[in-house]
């Protein structure tokens, strides 16, 4: 009668154990979506485009970039906040590739001013996007995953900052 007892009880538990891994295992998940996160998810899709691409020619760079917009859209995947977050990326690694070192070895001079305008473009409807939403730069840099007053939240604010100031100067003139 004990051994029976025993093997009872045990039956008993892992019916509980079983049952209760099962409910949770089998409950419907659930994925906060908020602005920060889609802003954030904008920003990591075209970094990880931007990173995986081989070719050092800027406007093979910036389609492969449109790309990841395109698909999005393609899929309505693109909310206001994955925009943001995107474009603003777009701007950041294209400002980043202009920045090379080498980049006249495989662009030529009419390549590179077009890149800059694309980059001033990306930046321009990245403000635009951010306007929209009514985020400040601390929030977006919140959103992107920087610490405030992080060196890389600085760099961010520095060259956002040339970038305003850059535009501010040529709607003047």
């Amino acid at each position: 009668m004990k051994h029976t007892n025993k093997i009872l009880a045990v039956a008993f538990f892992s019916m509980v154990v079983t049952t209760h891994a099962q409910s949770v295992l089998d409950a419907p998940g659930e994925k906060k979506i908020t602005v920060g996160s889609e802003i954030a998810r904008g920003w990591a899709d075209v970094s990880n485009a931007a990173s995986r691409n081989p070719d050092p020619h800027l406007g093979a760079f910036v389609k492969i970039m449109r790309a990841v917009l395109d698909r999005n859209k393609a899929a309505n995947t693109d909310s206001e906040g994955f925009m943001l977050g995107a474009i603003f990326s777009q701007w950041f690694h294209l400002d980043l590739l202009l920045r090379m070192e080498h980049l006249g070895v495989a662009n030529d001079r009419e390549e590179i001013t077009l890149g800059v305008e694309t980059a001033k473009e990306f930046f321009q409807c990245a403000r635009s996007w951010q306007k929209k939403l009514g985020l400040d730069d601390a929030g977006l840099c919140k959103a992107l995953g920087l610490t405030s007053g992080s060196a890389g939240e600085t760099e961010i604010r520095e060259l956002m900052a040339g970038y305003d100031a850059t535009a501010t100067h040529e709607a003047q003139h």
